[in-house]
């Protein structure tokens, strides 16, 4: 994996396939603990620019290194009782109450989106009890801690504005993820709302590893870094997969923050 870089008005870096496909199953799991995994066939994904092009200003940064082990530990325990995948351990216990249910989001058979809006009217007038699921607490978090009537009335008119904005922009890093190529473009217009996904990949992850303070990022970066000695157990390797894919999220959402500090600076 390699670092953004400016090249002519966009923000360019490089992954290999394996790397993409890590972190599209990561942004996938996220975009269903917030009730509508992306379904988009790989035709449909935004069109990638030649691997031919250089960038400019010398040499590329290197990030960390996600490999086959990584995907392979994201992919332990699916058939292994309670070693939960990655994917599950993402997605939580699938309690009802923490999600939407992606058919009141599927407007395939009602262009014009009646459905749509008559469901969203109808749930403003229901109270929406607060996540059970630590991790999805994290994305839609209280408005107040002090004030429950409040924060239960900021819940009800806009968790599900929220909801269908943060599942937008994951579907839409997932569905770049999935273009072919070693080469990934941002548009600067879409920069912020990547930023923005990126952020939220992050905080699903940071909470199912732990992560209260500063001092656990760098224990998790520190796992991210040693190399694999020996036979691990199944809760070694998820956790070491998952603090790998942390790592390489936040070092990635580092490197667009840098080449984008000059843009919103002007």
């Amino acid at each position: 994996m390699r670092a953004f870089t400016r090249r002519r008005g966009r923000y360019v870096a490089h992954m290999d396939p394996t790397e993409r496909q890590i972190l599209a199953r990561v942004v996938a799991d996220t975009a269903a603990l917030l009730g509508d995994p992306p379904g988009m066939s790989r035709e449909q994904a935004p069109p990638h620019a030649t691997d031919a092009e250089t960038p400019e200003g010398g040499e590329l940064a290197d990030g960390p290194a996600l490999t086959s082990d990584t995907d392979a530990a994201a992919a332990a325990g699916d058939s292994e009782g309670d070693s939960a995948a990655p994917d599950d351990t993402l997605a939580g216990s699938g309690d009802p109450g923490d999600r939407s249910d992606p058919e009141d989001l599927d407007d395939a058979d009602d262009p014009d989106g009646a459905d749509h809006i008559r469901a969203h009217l109808e749930q403003l007038d229901q109270d929406i009890p607060p996540p059970t699921d630590p991790a999805l607490a994290r994305l839609l978090p209280d408005a107040s801690r002090d004030d429950p009537e409040l924060a239960g009335e900021f819940r009800r008119l806009t968790e599900q504005d929220l909801r269908d904005e943060k599942v937008q922009r994951l579907h839409m890093v997932w569905a770049a993820l999935q273009a072919p190529g070693s080469k990934l473009t941002i548009d600067p217009a879409q920069a912020m709302d990547w930023a923005a996904a990126l952020t939220d990949v992050r905080l699903v992850l940071s909470e199912r590893l732990g992560i209260r303070t500063d001092e656990d990022a760098e224990d998790v970066y520190a796992l991210a870094a040693v190399t694999r000695q020996g036979e691990l157990s199944t809760e070694e390797e998820l956790r070491l997969a998952m603090a790998s894919v942390y790592s390489a999220f936040t070092w990635l959402q580092e490197s667009l923050v840098q080449v984008m500090l000059p843009t919103v600076e002007d």
